[in-house]
């Protein structure tokens, strides 16, 4: 993806986050950050496994945790600490996983949907940085 003296951004939100977890590792041209708002680290850790699991069994279509190593741009993952859906724990191994993770931002009180809806105008806030 060639985008000559273009700045890019990638926001991913929940399942997307795999996306641009993928997208951010090819390491497009004019990339120079990534946020994830609620990520997860792979799909068979979210549904029992712990996510600081090492093993990604290969059946796993989502493994975003094992391309973090190669996104070579900072990365600021946000994450609600109520969030039911994608636990928060998965949020911070993701920004562990990050060579160039900056500090997360965890939204205390937010939930899965909260997070991203205006609700909490931190998220929008950090993410502006």
């Amino acid at each position: 993806m060639r985008r000559p003296n273009k700045k890019i951004v990638l926001l991913g939100y929940s399942i997307g986050t795999a996306a641009v977890a993928d997208l951010a590792a090819s390491k497009p041209d004019g990339l120079v950050g990534v946020v994830m708002v609620a990520p997860f680290t792979s799909g068979f850790r979210l549904f029992g496994a712990k996510p600081t699991n090492t093993h990604t069994s290969k059946l796993d279509r989502f493994t975003t945790c094992d391309k973090m190593g190669s996104i070579n741009v900072p990365v600021l993952v946000c994450h609600g600490s109520g969030d039911e859906a994608i636990p928060v724990e998965h949020g911070l191994e993701i920004a562990r996983r990050a060579p160039r993770g900056v500090p997360p931002l965890i939204v205390h009180g937010a939930d899965h949907m909260s997070i991203f809806n205006g609700k909490y105008l931190q998220t929008f806030r950090r993410i502006r940085q």
